[in-house]
């Protein structure tokens, strides 16, 4: 994957996250410390923000990646775009 692409892929997860944050989340150290609590995402709602990511990046996730993940940034690396 390009960087390019790895930033195109990191702008789509921040665009879902924006829903439930309520105002735009950009790329900054800030918003990569955000944690789910904050944005408004309970675990519940944070398995179907996965799914709907599966389908708007176009590739499947290990689920099990997921396991402990309470940040933006976490959630980046879990599904390797940081």
């Amino acid at each position: 994957m390009t960087e390019e692409s790895k930033k195109e892929q990191v702008q789509k997860v921040l665009a879902l996250l924006s829903v439930y944050r309520g105002r735009e989340l950009v790329d900054t150290a800030e918003t990569r410390r955000l944690r789910f609590q904050e944005i408004g995402l309970s675990s519940l709602t944070l398995a179907s923000v996965i799914v709907e990511l599966e389908e708007r990046l176009d590739r499947p996730f290990d689920f099990q990646a997921f396991a402990g993940v309470e940040t933006v940034g976490g959630l980046l690396r879990a599904i390797e775009l940081e």
